[in-house]
């Protein structure tokens, strides 16, 4: 008997680990050191800026951010931009959805909305979730289904990017939120 409450859960990488996901850059941590509560806010929107003009003119950006209020209410908050194409996403998530999933659900919808987008051969995710850029760096351990459908997506994304030689990269900003998009 299967309860519909419980996730299921992927025993087994779905990437393969010979191929591994070459084209994929996962950047979980910012050449400088910071701390989000005692450095200030200038300094941070500081860093992500520098970080965000590196950026390639020619990419895709996805900005994305899951929250929770008090009474235990969560959303993923979702902006695509390109040269030519722009798009907010709000999703209202289950009740007592934690922060770390609902940041997975951002990053998922945001890349399943990329897949629609023609042209997007330099894609960089903008989260603010240092936590779930890590647990999708270790994309051989990732089980959980949301984590899973990501790794989909980007091997999907990954592969339709190497016959344009573009890439693929995703990009922790501890600041983004600071950001005026």
């Amino acid at each position: 008997m299967i309860f519909l409450s419980v996730e299921r859960h992927h025993l087994s990488s779905y990437i393969d680990l010979s191929e591994g996901l070459p084209v994929v850059f996962f950047h979980p941590n910012f050449s400088a050191h910071f701390n989000k509560t005692s450095d200030p806010p200038e300094f941070l929107k500081q860093l992500a800026l520098e970080v965000i003009s590196n950026i390639p003119d020619n990419a895709l950006f996805i900005y994305t951010d899951g929250s929770r209020n008090e009474h235990s209410r969560s959303s993923s908050g979702i902006y695509i931009k390109s040269q030519n194409y722009s798009s907010h996403i709000k999703l209202r998530n289950s009740d007592g959805c934690s922060v770390f999933p609902t940041e997975l659900i951002a990053i998922d919808t945001g890349l399943k909305e990329t897949l629609s987008i023609p042209g997007s051969n330099n894609i960089w995710i903008l989260s603010d979730s240092r936590s779930a850029i890590q647990h999708l760096s270790n994309w051989y351990k990732v089980g959980d289904n949301t984590g899973v459908a990501i790794l989909e997506k980007l091997k999907h994304l990954s592969s339709r990017e190497i016959i344009y030689n573009g890439f693929l990269r995703m990009l922790t900003s501890w600041a983004m939120k600071l950001l005026t998009l």
